[in-house]
């Protein structure tokens, strides 16, 4: 029982985020279709679509393994009276690595977005441009070196059918170090914008009262 309840706490946690996803994609459809699926293709339109589409993947294998039970077990197909074990279809394997490579289009492609986004806000300066891009891909080749060293040392193992959920890993602490080049480029891209922002405000004599801070942060 313990087990169960263990396995429900996961499925929540997992759940809740893909179905505020699903609500967020459906308030904006409309405007999806006004602003980006009647304009003709573009570097912009690519990474949107990219962006927005790209979680679907994810969201399925997600979903698939924290409402499915058993996905850890050995596949066995039957034949009459034979039973066929497919031992080199690992079901946890194949989607660790949707997950995990998945993440390797989108969070370059996010990084992408904001890159563009300090070059309008900085009146499209080359050199910084040129900068930003340096550092995205050298922080690009730390992670994903990381990834190819690290992802594979984790372990799923395997749990019963009455746990709610499937491909339950262990995961090597060296992995966490892989997140630590991404983190620290795009907080570099916030502090850009934020000191772009304060800057714009003060040059236009805007004091930061009342609602102002909100306003900035948002």
């Amino acid at each position: 029982m313990a087990a169960k309840i263990h396995g429900t706490y996961n499925v929540s946690l997992i759940v809740a985020p893909i179905f505020i996803y699903l609500y967020d994609w459906a308030l904006t459809i409309d405007q999806e279709v006004e602003l980006i699926w009647h304009h003709k293709w573009s570097i912009t339109k690519a990474l949107f679509l990219v962006l927005r589409y790209g979680m679907f993947p994810l969201a399925v294998a997600d979903f698939w393994t924290a409402t499915h039970s058993g996905l850890s077990m050995k596949l066995c197909v039957v034949f009459g009276h034979s039973t066929i074990s497919l031992m080199h279809w690992d079901r946890c394997a194949v989607l660790r690595y949707i997950s995990g490579y998945g993440l390797l289009v989108l969070v370059p492609a996010v990084q992408l977005v904001l890159q563009l986004r300090i070059f309008a806000m900085y009146n499209k300066s080359r050199r910084l441009l040129f900068l930003n891009a340096a550092l995205f891909l050298i922080q690009g080749g730390f992670t994903l070196y990381g990834m190819i060293v690290h992802l594979p040392q984790r372990e799923i193992f395997p749990v019963r059918a009455d746990i709610v959920g499937s491909c339950y890993s262990l995961m090597p602490k060296s992995l966490g170090f892989t997140c630590i080049a991404p983190l620290t480029f795009e907080s570099y891209m916030a502090a850009l914008a934020l000191a772009k922002m304060i800057q714009n405000r003060r040059s236009y004599g805007s004091a930061l009262k009342g609602d102002g801070i909100l306003t900035l942060l948002v």
